[in-house]
């Protein structure tokens, strides 16, 4: 811990004589009271503030990486596998018509594909599945696959290499399957799952329902005919729900490291030796510094700018956030980022300390799986360690 104390004696000095032109004239008008306090009384003496300023080095005392299993319900999809990870993408189409009279030739779902992990150029595959009960993109979860769809049965296939970003992805459904789904209300179409088996090389994102132009939403196209074979239709349909779940096994393997990951969720806690701020304190400056550990995060290209998000801990028992106190920048230039963490480093002046914390920003947590890696409190070299730079000041009252 580093601190430095400044005496800024000019700043005293235009203090004073700002106080005294403000006070003169309440003095003033006071003094005409018929009832002479002790404000407006002639004997009252004026108060000096003398100020000075604090630099202090606040450094972190513990840390903690932990796994939070949390609904995907963002911007992208993802399928496949990479590497420890992988993503199964569930589907579900609503508005679709009730016709019992009808023979399904065929049936396709077609994505659109946005983003990429691991190897671009690897061939993606997946199986589709039946899913055998209600679910919501807003509440599905990676631990609640269990019983969540039939595993044994194949409705579909699909292997390929998706050369563009923007390129589509077609597959064929089981047409026996998707005549289920226009039956009448007595039979409930829960939709599918895709799931990207034991192997792969990569993970692709596809657009999800409602993020960008209504073209680009995930489609389902039938075509079918009446039973009498006379009459052929074909109808696409874009309205439903989607969401994807991910895993990784062994992801915190570094004691010394600090861990924000996206997608398959991990948040780290920060804690700061925030003692040497005396009571009263007025925290004027205060920037956590963090390091990134470049050769071991996985930063994709298409993430925005801004990637992961502080929060001040509400509880120190738990995750619960509390408020955003800022946001670490893309580090496209060296190594080192800072956040502005002063209203976080007051609470800890007065008392308050449950610690930060460190998690993927909410545009990428739930569309992505950038991994983000810092080196902790007890990495072996000290400068980068996590610290709080802060400037603080102290008023002293001098009676005259």
């Amino acid at each position: 811990m580093v601190q430095k104390i400044f005496d800024f004696e000019r700043c005293k000095h235009n203090l004073r004589r700002y106080l005294s032109f403000c006070l003169s004239p309440l003095l003033l008008f006071l003094a005409c009271s018929d009832d002479l306090s002790l404000l407006n009384s002639l004997d009252t003496k004026f108060t000096n503030i003398d100020v000075v300023i604090v630099a202090d080095t606040l450094d972190a005392v513990s840390s903690s990486t932990f796994r939070n299993y949390l609904p995907m319900n963002g911007r992208f999809n993802l399928v496949g596998k990479t590497g420890g990870y992988e993503a199964f993408l569930a589907v579900q189409f609503s508005s679709l018509p009730q016709r019992d009279t009808v023979n399904v030739i065929s049936a396709q779902l077609k994505l659109r594909a946005a983003t990429w992990f691991g190897d671009s150029s690897s061939s993606l595959s997946f199986t589709v599945h039946k899913i055998l009960r209600g679910w919501s993109s807003l509440s599905l979860t990676w631990d609640s696959l269990a019983g969540f769809y039939e595993e044994s049965v194949v409705r579909g296939t699909y292997t390929g290499t998706v050369s563009a970003d923007t390129e589509y992805v077609v597959v064929d459904l089981d047409t026996s399957m998707v005549r289920e789904w226009l039956q009448p209300s007595t039979i409930t179409q829960y939709g599918i799952l895709l799931n990207p088996g034991t192997t792969g090389r990569v993970v692709r994102g596809f657009t999800a329902f409602g993020t960008d132009s209504a073209q680009f939403n995930p489609t389902l196209t039938v075509i079918a005919q009446n039973l009498a074979g006379t009459v052929v239709d074909t109808n696409e349909y874009s309205i439903g729900s989607d969401t994807f779940v991910g895993n990784i096994d062994n992801l915190a393997s570094n004691a010394e490291r600090i861990y924000a990951q996206s997608g398959v969720v991990y948040r780290s806690k920060l804690t700061f030796d925030a003692s040497s701020i005396p009571t009263g304190a007025i925290v004027t400056k205060a920037e956590l510094v963090l390091t990134l550990d470049e050769a071991a995060s996985i930063i994709n290209k298409f993430s925005a700018d801004t990637l992961v998000a502080v929060h001040v801990l509400a509880s120190s028992t738990d995750s619960t956030l509390f408020e955003l106190a800022g946001s670490l920048p893309k580090p496209d230039v060296g190594s080192a980022i800072a956040v502005d963490l002063r209203h976080a480093a007051q609470l800890w002046a007065n008392g308050i300390n449950n610690g930060i914390l460190l998690r993927a920003s909410s545009l990428n947590e739930f569309s992505s799986l950038d991994l983000h890696v810092f080196y902790g409190p007890s990495a072996a070299d000290p400068a980068v360690r996590p610290r709080v730079e802060i400037f603080y000041s102290i008023e002293k009252e001098v009676r005259k």
